[in-house]
């Protein structure tokens, strides 16, 4: 259960951090997380000096990780197995295998290249919650276990990556999502190709327009919006686009609570499109009968690209699985 393509959980992490919690929340715990969001607009600024520096949060992670000190810092595992709400029935084997990404991806600098720096990790751990029932309720629990499976529920979450030539303005992909069953939440972004690849002079999370002049999906030959998203970042022509195809999908657009982001931080770094694909609009936040189908992207851009892109696609949807009470095994994963 996960996802083990190149760099995937990286932009799961920085997603989920970054759409799921409160500003309050970015600026008090998750900052002791490592989590500590660039200023709109200075992503890849990382000037010599401080007085000439524009990006506020680059100046923050250093000063908690480029010092003499070790910092000690705690995050919870980005996986779908951290997504059950329930606990996990004894006898459960786990196996977590978790790849590091190159320096070159994680550090930022304008001197130097990726063997100028390195990012130094002097231990880990793994921690879990762990329930120790009484020895009445454990038997009561196996003997219910014999007569009926325990059915896991759990949002399945997966990230794709598309890359795209410079030079050119029609970004569309043919069958996007081929299945029997379709994803219902979808997030798009784009980012710099030699940025995603690793390069200490580029920020690998810094989602930019590029100029993006329409966008939509086809989902069985259905538009998805009803209209055509359309945008020009030249005429500030996209804060409308802001407000529907973001933070309306956040159910944040009639709301009181916000996710520290603005409209300036939006086009400035943090350019993310989001479809729903529930029936009722829902964010994923109640159970749907899935549905089989394809998924066609639609995009174009006002000018031609002027470097190589990488599109990210977050892509959720709800799934069932059992464990076999005996050996520990996942019996199925069962589609909703």
């Amino acid at each position: 259960m996960g996802d083990s393509s190149s760099k995937s959980y990286s932009y799961r992490a920085y997603l989920d951090n970054l759409l799921s919690f409160s500003r309050e929340a970015k600026q008090q715990n998750l900052k002791y997380h490592g989590f500590i969001p660039d200023k709109a607009k200075a992503f890849d600024s990382v000037a010599k000096t401080r007085l000439d520096h524009g990006n506020d949060g680059f100046i923050e992670r250093a000063d908690i990780f480029c010092t003499d000190n070790y910092f000690h810092f705690s995050v919870k595992l980005r996986i779908d197995l951290a997504n059950i709400d329930q606990y996990l029935q004894p006898g459960v084997q786990m196996r977590f295998d978790i790849e590091r990404n190159s320096d070159s991806f994680t550090l930022l600098s304008d001197i130097g290249n990726e063997t100028s720096f390195e990012f130094d990790i002097k231990d880990t751990t793994i921690e879990f919650d762990k329930l120790v029932p009484t020895l009445e309720y454990q038997k009561h629990f196996e003997s219910q276990l014999r007569k009926k499976k325990l059915i896991y529920n759990y949002d399945r979450c997966h990230i794709q990556t598309y890359n795209f030539s410079r030079g050119i303005n029609d970004l569309s992909i043919s069958s996007l999502f081929h299945s029997d069953k379709l994803p219902s939440y979808l997030v798009f972004g784009m980012v710099s190709d030699d940025a995603f690849n690793g390069t200490v002079a580029k920020n690998p999370f810094r989602f930019q327009p590029y100029d993006l002049k329409e966008t939509y999906l086809l989902v069985n030959g259905v538009s998805v919006p009803t209209q055509p998203i359309k945008m020009d970042v030249s005429t500030k022509d996209y804060h409308h686009i802001f407000v529907n195809e973001f933070l309306d999908k956040l159910k944040l657009k009639n709301s009181n609570e916000s996710i520290g982001v603005s409209a300036e931080d939006w086009i400035g770094g943090n350019f993310l499109w989001i479809a729903d694909l529930n029936v009722d609009k829902c964010s994923n936040f109640h159970e749907h009968r899935s549905h089989p189908g394809t998924i066609h992207l639609k995009m174009q851009t006002k000018t031609s690209i002027p470097e190589n892109v990488r599109l990210i696609v977050y892509s959720s949807s709800r799934e069932r699985f059992s464990i076999n009470p005996n050996t520990g095994d996942v019996l199925s994963t069962v589609s909703m």
